[in-house]
């Protein structure tokens, strides 16, 4: 490995940490827990994040990967949680493979045997339960980007505890850090993040 790419993916891991760090001191008040009224906000949400990232398995996504992941919004439901992705091939077309369902092994591989699920705050997971991306299959489960295109899809998932706040979309080798937590009054949270 060249020491140019050792600094980028030593650079995309720190821009992750700092998103992280960044939606958790936005929502800091959300994870404190009203009968510790000793702890501060601050410490409340680097417990919040330290117990988070223990949770996380390692985001091995290489720098020359031309597919680029993002989290447009989540919408809170009553029997669901829709998480809104987009996808765009940075530089050539590229393919994205989408989870499909296994009846063998009773869950949702991505390729091989990688998985998709979301992890709260509290290293709890909630497993997918539907793929909802309307573009034609090259093959099952494998969509074609053309470059400089971006597709738009959904993935379903049960719905959230109450006290689920911050966390990540875990999508096979992928880690996107996500606010799980819905505006006031709404059912609906918008992420701009991006997984690089």
């Amino acid at each position: 490995m060249r020491p140019t790419q050792l600094r980028v993916r030593h650079l995309r891991g720190s821009v992750r940490l700092a998103a992280l760090v960044a939606l958790a001191c936005l929502f800091g008040s959300c994870t404190t827990d009203q009968r510790q009224s000793n702890a501060t906000p601050v410490n409340s949400v680097d417990n919040a994040l330290t117990r988070l990232l223990e949770c996380l398995p390692p985001d091995v996504t290489s720098t020359s990967d031309p597919l680029r992941i993002t989290i447009s919004s989540i919408n809170h439901l009553p029997k669901q949680t829709r998480i809104e992705l987009v996808a765009w091939a940075e530089n050539g077309s590229t393919t994205l493979n989408l989870p499909l369902y296994v009846r063998s092994r009773g869950r949702w591989i991505l390729g091989e045997n990688e998985r998709v699920y979301l992890v709260d705050q509290e290293c709890r997971t909630y497993g997918l339960n539907d793929v909802e991306f309307r573009q034609p299959r090259l093959s099952p489960g494998i969509i074609g980007i053309p470059a400089h295109q971006a597709i738009r899809g959904a993935l379903l998932f049960p719905p959230l505890g109450p006290r689920s706040r911050l966390g990540a979309l875990v999508f096979g080798h992928r880690t996107l850090p996500v606010i799980l937590a819905p505006m006031a009054g709404t059912g609906r949270v918008e992420n701009g993040g991006d997984e690089g």
